[in-house]
């Protein structure tokens, strides 16, 4: 047994995929999870975000995907780390959860129950009316995301490897 083995980084997107930009947290990790890298696993969820408090406990590393809506404009990026600091007044987005990320991370706290490492995403949306096809800027702003966190993933995984030769 590997001491040095750890969990595998969980990406996880949140969304409506029935709701235009809502799905864009979705359409991240879905496709991160057709690169079938070593070390990742994906996880979607386009209803009950309680869930994740179950899916992520006992993670060390979990990344979060989804659409909010801020007021700034459509495909700017937001990122943090939750466990750092209070969670920026930007990531109170526009949701069709039944709670927000910003309450489910709450909750986690309360709990003792928040990953090591818990990194959030927030892409400020466009449309968010019936449809499953991404405005423009979201599109833009999700592959230019992806591109970044592919990177960082495999970057991450090659780390990982040279560790546990």
């Amino acid at each position: 047994m590997d001491i040095h083995r750890k969990e595998p980084v969980l990406v996880i997107g949140v969304g409506n995929p029935f709701r235009s930009d809502d799905g864009a947290g979705l359409v991240i990790a879905e496709r991160i999870a057709e690169e079938n890298l070593v070390g990742v696993e994906t996880f979607t969820t386009a209803g009950d975000i309680l869930s994740l408090l179950d899916r992520w406990q006992g993670r060390e590393h979990v990344i979060i995907f989804d659409a909010m809506q801020s007021g700034k404009k459509a495909g700017t990026v937001f990122c943090c780390q939750a466990n750092d600091k209070k969670l920026p007044h930007e990531l109170l987005h526009f949701s069709s959860h039944s709670f927000g990320i910003n309450e489910i991370i709450a909750l986690a706290a309360m709990l003792s129950q928040l990953p090591q490492k818990l990194v959030i995403y927030g892409i400020e949306g466009q449309d968010f009316v019936h449809g499953s096809v991404l405005s423009p800027p979201v599109s833009r702003a999700v592959n230019q995301l992806l591109k970044k966190i592919t990177r960082s993933l495999k970057k991450m995984n090659q780390s990982n490897s040279v560790l546990n030769k």
